[in-house]
């Protein structure tokens, strides 16, 4: 598999959404579900995060927007995402389904993670889960994220597989059409040996909205060459997946890559209690009193677990502290501010400061 993949590493996704056709997607048959994939529809319906979002001139992401895109979404989309070469470390994996599939299918035998940067080695400290009120499958990142400057790729194994993703009813999980015509072994377009620029499409599906014959023509020559080049770019990962899985590859029926930012995060995770210290994001007791958590559990110090631990001479001084700082409306005048207050991750996540960048200028 290795060999395919370094051969991969040479092959840019940087497809741009907005230049790949739209394919019909018509609905799935009864005794089959969907995995979503329409990259041509006016808000790109594809896996996220996805190399195909990244604009193939700048290198930077594009994620479009419609009148239905939340200002807050629009807004991280155009101001943050726009600015970055690739997806956060934070980022979670994830794809859609046209139905339910069976929870329990969805495993690390058939949800394939691999960190192309190194090799396609299978990354194993992920796992895939099912999300049945949005019909998804989804990866969250590693602990301390995906790693800076790496490419992934994630596959899923169904179809007619031993070891599939299930419908619910026992449905097939295939890929859709435009999946179909992207996965396929044949080149999506020929043109004729004596003159390279006279060429017409090998499928009669890819779809128009030209009425006039000649348009019409030179429209699905043209989208037939944007699916060939994507169809080109997945064939190495697709051959090396089925092959180290020993399936079709018509049943992988789905594959995309995504590539994290290459720059380290300042470490900042309020939902593990890392942040800054001191901080007025944690006055939010009677009268802005501190309310520090407990500093084990993370849970609201009650009065009672305070009133134990203050009175007990060989209590946990963490908690003690933590009780003690809970009966404040403000911090002490000799705290040193931290720029977080983990014991186990720096200033900056997956990265170092320069300490000689700290300075009057770089810090107010």
């Amino acid at each position: 598999m290795s060999s395919f993949l370094r051969a991969l590493l040479g092959v840019s996704l940087g497809v741009a959404l907005a230049c790949t056709p739209d394919i019909a997607q018509d609905p799935p048959p009864d005794d089959a579900i969907f995995v979503q994939f329409d990259p041509g529809a006016p808000i790109p319906i594809v896996p996220t995060p996805n190399d195909l979002a990244k604009d193939r001139t700048t290198g930077k992401i594009v994620v479009p927007s419609n009148e239905s895109t939340p200002l807050a979404q629009r807004e991280f989309n155009t101001d943050y995402l726009a600015n970055l070469d690739g997806f956060p470390f934070e980022s979670t994996a994830e794809v859609l389904f046209s139905g339910e599939v069976v929870p329990e299918s969805v495993n690390g035998d058939t949800v394939v993670v691999l960190d192309l940067t190194a090799n396609g080695a299978p990354v194993t400290d992920v796992t895939p889960k099912y999300d049945p009120d949005k019909k998804s499958m989804f990866i969250s990142a590693p602990k301390g994220g995906w790693l800076r400057a790496h490419r992934y790729a994630v596959a899923l194994i169904g179809g007619d597989a031993a070891k599939a993703i299930k419908g619910a009813r026992g449905e097939k999980v295939i890929g859709s059409p435009a999946w179909v015509l992207i996965t396929g072994s044949f080149p999506l377009y020929e043109c004729e040996e004596d003159d390279p620029e006279e060429c017409r499409p090998t499928v009669d599906i890819i779809p128009s909205d030209k009425f006039d014959p000649h348009e019409k023509f030179e429209d699905q020559v043209a989208k037939a060459k944007r699916l060939e080049e994507l169809r080109k770019s997945y064939a190495p990962l697709l051959e090396s997946i089925a092959q180290a899985k020993g399936v079709a590859r018509s049943d992988i029926p789905i594959v995309w890559t995504f590539t994290i930012v290459d720059g380290a995060e300042m470490t900042f995770d309020p939902a593990s209690r890392i942040i800054p210290f001191p901080n007025d994001a944690v006055r939010t007791g009677p009268d802005g009193k501190v309310s520090l958590p407990h500093p084990t559990t993370g849970a609201p110090l009650t009065a009672d677990e305070c009133a134990k631990a203050l009175g007990d001479p060989n209590g946990d001084r963490q908690v003690q502290l933590t009780c003690g700082l809970n009966t404040l409306d403000g911090f002490s005048t000799q705290v040193a501010p931290v720029s977080e207050n983990s014991a186990e991750l720096g200033a900056a996540q997956q990265g170092l400061i320069d300490p000689k960048t700290i300075d009057a200028k770089s810090v107010n």
